[in-house]
């Protein structure tokens, strides 16, 4: 078992520019490559798939997954299904875990919704709290649970968990919602191996 983010793997693809690179490099019995801790892009998923397949690395190892430390880490987690859609780069992160409760809800209106929505979670994993400051603004209510409001945004797909990016990373342009993190990758997309970083924000004029 492995645990690492998108970044990372994105980082060990870059670092290959040929096969001879991986010489005496086995991953034949690697079952489980954990990708977690920021938006999984299917793209860098299927890249870094190709490039080390010479070493033994099997697509469905990966097993894309959300987590924080106040759910004691993990939320939901499932194998990646190697399925790429460029009109959504964002990759299920599985069912939640047994016990683990999941509701997406409107921020503004704390009101339940089937699209995006703030990642909610309940359940035996949770932290009750923080030992030191108020973090009442953490939890909210829903149907008489409680829930640990992450500030992550996601949509539920076929019951699966599909993160989209931080509430707060959010750019509102002409009306329209966009994930700093998917104008992000777009560019790094566009720069190709010459492109090392991306941030985007916006700037009032």
């Amino acid at each position: 078992m492995l645990f690492r983010s998108n970044f990372a793997y994105e980082l060990c693809v870059r670092r290959v520019h040929h096969p001879d690179q991986l010489a005496g490099l086995d991953l034949s019995r690697w079952q489980v490559a954990f990708n977690g801790g920021e938006t999984v892009r299917a793209h860098t998923l299927a890249r870094f798939a190709k490039t080390f397949a010479p070493a033994g690395f099997r697509p469905e190892a990966f097993l894309p997954c959300y987590g924080l430390a106040e759910a004691t880490l993990i939320v939901s987690a499932g194998h990646w299904s190697g399925h790429i859609d460029d009109r959504d780069p964002a990759v299920s992160c599985g069912a939640p875990v047994t016990g683990q409760r999941v509701a997406l809800i409107e921020p503004e209106r704390l009101m339940p919704t089937d699209g995006e929505g703030e990642i909610w979670v309940a359940g035996p994993h949770v932290t009750d709290g923080y030992l030191s400051g108020d973090s009442s603004e953490l939890f909210g209510e829903l149907d008489g649970t409680r829930y640990l409001r992450t500030g992550d945004l996601g949509r539920l797909r076929d019951g699966e968990l599909v993160p989209t990016g931080r509430a707060k990373d959010v750019i509102v342009f002409r009306g329209v919602n966009y994930h700093a993190a998917d104008v992000e990758a777009a560019a790094l997309e566009a720069a190709g191996r010459t492109g090392r970083t991306a941030a985007a924000f916006l700037l009032e004029s």
